[in-house]
């Protein structure tokens, strides 16, 4: 016996203690067990420093959640494939489904949870210029829920014809969209800015926004489309990094290259982050914006460097600016891959 209960406590001096775990399963919308669904366990309340722990469902929409040790947590699933936003983003919580929140402690190191979860709306549609009836390529969403004291949720959406498709928080919520060089499209209807708009679970609204331009913009050309080689500068010749190039280094330092345009006054350059759960492709991209990098406009040789942000995908394109701040025709766009 004593020989056992030093074996036992040595095991307990290695191991350092005992195992925390949040074991639980997760059903969808319909009631049925869902499978392959992210579930991710934060400690609260910290916020200095943030312990996330992901783990997939299995085929019967069970999970077990190693975390880190005593204390408590709350988790959240995130299944966009199916129409499920992560829960992470206060926006996008069920004011009626809120997320489960559990305390471990050494006396009591495992729990158990059951999961339902709330399939968002869409906003889907696509953003004419009212002037040309040619489509807006860049536009940036912004959701306010009306009655609760949370942060708003912005993402930015680019496509070349103009189309969108956004997530609908589950509660009562405003819209403003905007694009640079057009006034502000705010509501339903583009002037409602006291109204309030409501979407079911798992129901699509379509929008059609024509969107007027400024005064200023009024006879400038806005789309490729509009753009006139002789009157718009080419677009210049991309260098390095090549197409799809592969980093395996940190810090994230990266420098793009490009071949100088004739009547160049300066040069602007877009960059891009991509959803990091695809390395082979750019999906969901969002504008980099990182306080340490440069600006990206009024350049005036032709390579900037930047700092990327995390092992993800990332894409870039420049053009050219001439002197009377005409732009000129963008490059295409080339994507790279940090691995670390």
């Amino acid at each position: 016996m004593l020989v056992l209960t030093i074996c036992l406590t040595l095991m307990s001096l290695i191991q350092g203690g005992p195992s925390y775990s949040i074991t639980g399963e997760v059903r969808d919308s319909d009631g049925k067990p869902a499978a392959g669904v992210s579930i991710m366990t934060e400690e609260v309340p910290d916020s200095t420093k943030i312990r996330m722990h992901t783990v997939l469902s299995d085929r019967d929409g069970r999970f077990v959640a190693k975390v880190d040790g005593p204390g408590k947590y709350l988790l959240f699933y995130r299944d966009e494939e199916h129409g499920y936003v992560p829960q992470v983003i206060p926006v996008f919580r069920d004011p009626n489904n809120p997320p489960p929140e559990v305390e471990l402690t050494a006396a009591a190191p495992s729990a158990q949870v059951s999961m339902q979860m709330s399939r968002n709306g869409l906003l889907t549609g696509q953003a004419i210029d009212a002037q040309t009836q040619l489509p807006i390529d860049n536009l940036t969403f912004v959701l306010c829920l009306t009655d609760r004291h949370i942060p708003c949720w912005r993402t930015n959406k680019k496509s070349a014809d103009g189309s969108f498709s956004v997530p609908a928080p589950l509660a009562p919520f405003t819209l403003m969209v905007v694009a640079q060089e057009f006034f502000p499209w705010v509501g339903l209807t583009g002037n409602d800015s006291t109204g309030e708009i409501s979407i079911a679970s798992g129901a699509r609204t379509e929008l059609q926004l024509l969107m007027k331009r400024r005064p200023e913009a009024s006879d400038r050309a806005l789309s490729e489309a509009e753009k006139r080689p002789g009157m718009n500068l080419p677009a210049p010749k991309l260098i390095s990094p090549e197409d799809n190039q592969v980093f395996s280094i940190f810090p994230r330092a990266t420098r793009l290259e490009w071949s100088p345009v004739e009547g160049a006054a300066s040069y602007t350059v877009e960059i891009d982050v991509c959803d990091g759960r695809n390395k082979s492709r750019c999906l969901n991209p969002q504008p980099l914006n990182l306080p340490v990098n440069p600006p990206t406009s009024n350049i005036s040789a032709t390579s900037y460097e930047f700092m990327f942000v995390g092992a993800q995908p990332g894409r870039w394109r420049v053009w050219a600016v001439d002197k009377d701040s005409r732009d000129g025709f963008k490059s295409e766009w080339r994507t790279f891959v940090y691995l670390h």
